[in-house]
């Protein structure tokens, strides 16, 4: 490559982050890749400095743009580029007002598993999330009840709790159920049918990936040989702090495939990939820099940085990524009969059990309310049980949400069916029928549908389907529209029309709720969210200026590049 190569390579490899919501201090890097040199120049010091340290306006002042110019120089050829970013205002101060008592039971001699963070009513009547430090207390010897103060965190509101400590807490035996099921690798689909198609359409997918490919991240981060192959795009591309967590996604995806068809091609991968990775959990252990059992498409720093309360995006979710890759592994491991999975797994769950099992409490509790390391998903699961202790949640309230284990279905002996495999499932056929036995529908039209009668039970149902059209380009509306145009209902014209006025409206508001109020219980602010939904908007399906922004209305619209797809065909 010449000068001018090199220098647009390494300016088209330059990621800082989302910039159109600036609430920390950037990463301006100074070298390419391929060799280039960066200079940076602010055009606003006083809010980014020439070091990516920022510095955010205060509370009413506004939100703030920044110019930031990078220039790239090469063997004496230089060229420069233009980012915009958007310094976020500094939040409103939280005066809390009020404070949401916890109460919760334990058993008689045991500490009590009291929450992170107690729900508090602000002075100007939002509810929210804050982090609380409990004092010291001494576990009942006796069923009583203890209280226990502690203060909210950054305020000087004290916090309380009541522990019911009791000599048993009994759960409420539910009704036996008779279920059973079939392990998947007793399952074939017939040829001829829907489903079948679709599985073969995923077994060539799945066949058509390069497995070399998937472990390039893994074997750069150990020193290894990436045997030529390209590397992952994307979320696991080389600077992307999630790189990893595709390819345990991947090892789920050919256990899996081994065992809905038995195909031997399959296995030869889960084989081909568990060795691979046997061999770079090896070569980081073999380094003496890192711990035994260590294994990630990245370095330990990541974990380090957490332990230090590091923030995003200098970190993302670490745990969430090894997660992901621990249960690529034991699919492999149940699904595929691979053994060193298994010796692989145990490992790293020697490892996990390592670094965790040495830090107090508080520090797990602060590192997992933080964004986005505890995120959903994470090693912390979606496990009903992991609420317990929350809120004053006991194993007897969450029954109702627990599944029964593979004994319990095997013991009563009944198989559960999905009747969607067997009735026609049709949304307004459905509601006319519960309507007849007292069912209420919305009254109105739910904002960014087409009806008034899905998705009642949630208002974060809203968010939801909002990440899918980001994601898609298409949202529930489309999705209702295509349905009554299949059934003759209305004319594509007319769903064309509503599907541009609602589909895809951001969600300021779900069945009447503030948007603020819906993200409150997750503890995500709005700003956030907006931040997160940029991030992950894909940005070939909307609207973007020349630096890469995604344009909007006043609303915070984004505007698909193309609402009508057959448009592409109609001109050929």
């Amino acid at each position: 490559m010449n000068a001018a190569e090199i220098i647009k390579k390494d300016l088209d490899a330059i990621y800082i982050g989302n910039l159109s919501t600036v609430d920390d201090n950037l990463t301006l890097p100074e070298n390419g890749k391929y060799g280039a040199q960066f200079t940076w120049e602010t055009g606003e010091e006083r809010f980014i400095d020439n070091t990516g340290k920022v510095h955010r306006p205060l509370h009413g002042m506004g939100n703030r743009k920044v110019t930031l110019t990078v220039t790239a120089t090469y063997e004496g050829y230089s060229e420069s580029r233009e980012y915009v970013a958007t310094v976020l205002q500094e939040a409103k101060e939280n005066i809390v007002k009020e404070v949401r008592k916890v109460v919760l039971n334990a058993l008689v001699g045991e500490e009590a598993h009291l929450p992170s963070v107690v729900i508090v009513y602000t002075e100007d009547g939002r509810r929210m999330t804050m982090p609380v430090k409990w004092n010291t207390y001494e576990p009942a010897k006796e069923e009583t009840v203890v209280a226990v103060a502690g203060v909210i965190d950054g305020t000087e509101k004290e916090a309380s709790a009541e522990i019911h400590y009791k000599k048993e807490i009994v759960p409420v035996k539910g009704p036996e159920k008779k279920v059973g099921y079939f392990p998947l690798g007793q399952v074939r689909l017939k040829e001829g049918t829907l489903y079948y198609k679709y599985q073969k359409l995923m077994e060539e997918y799945l066949l058509g990936i390069d497995d070399d490919q998937m472990l390039y991240n893994f074997r750069k981060a150990t020193g290894l040989d990436t045997k030529g192959a390209p590397p992952m795009t994307g979320w696991d591309e080389e600077s992307c702090k999630l790189k990893g967590h595709t390819t345990g996604h991947y090892l789920s995806g050919i256990a899996l495939a081994f065992a809905a068809t038995g195909n031997p091609k399959f296995l030869d991968k889960v084989n081909y990939m568990v060795a691979e990775l046997k061999k770079c959990q090896d070569a980081f252990a073999a380094t003496g820099k890192y711990h035994r059992g260590f294994l990630s498409a990245y370095s330990e720093e990541q974990f380090d940085l957490l332990e230090v309360y590091t923030k995003y995006p200098e970190i993302w979710a670490p745990y969430y990524t090894l997660d992901k890759i621990m249960s690529g592994l034991y699919d492999c491991h149940v699904l595929a009969g691979n053994e060193t999975a298994k010796e692989i797994l145990d490992l790293m769950g020697d490892w996990v059990y390592d670094r965790l099992s040495r830090l107090p409490k508080e520090t797990l509790d602060k590192m997992w309310a933080m964004y986005i390391a505890g995120e959903f998903g994470g090693m912390l699961g979606l496990r009903v049980n992991d609420l317990v202790g929350q809120e004053g949640i006991t194993k007897k309230d969450l029954i109702p949400f627990t599944y029964p284990t593979d004994e319990e279905l095997k013991r009563v002996g009944v198989t559960g069916i999905f009747l969607g495999y067997y009735i026609p499932w049709e949304g307004l056929h459905n509601v006319l029928v519960a309507k007849a036995h007292g069912f209420e529908s919305w009254g109105k039209v739910v904002e960014g549908d087409y009806d008034d009668y899905e998705n009642l039970d949630n208002y974060q149902a809203g968010i939801h389907e909002y990440f899918k059209y980001l994601k898609f380009g298409f949202g529930r509306c489309s999705d209702q529209a295509s349905m009554h145009i299949r059934r003759g209902r209305i004319s594509r014209e007319e769903a064309m029309k509503t599907v541009k006025e609602r589909d895809g409206a951001f969600r300021w508001t779900y069945l009447d709720k503030k948007l603020e109020d819906i993200l409150e219980p997750i503890g995500v602010t709005v700003d956030e969210f907006i931040k997160i939904c940029d991030e992950f908007t894909n940005k070939k399906l909307f609207l973007t200026d020349k630096n890469g922004k995604l344009i909007k209305d006043k609303n915070g619209n984004l505007t698909k590049i193309n609402y009508d797809n057959v448009e592409e065909d109609e001109n050929k």
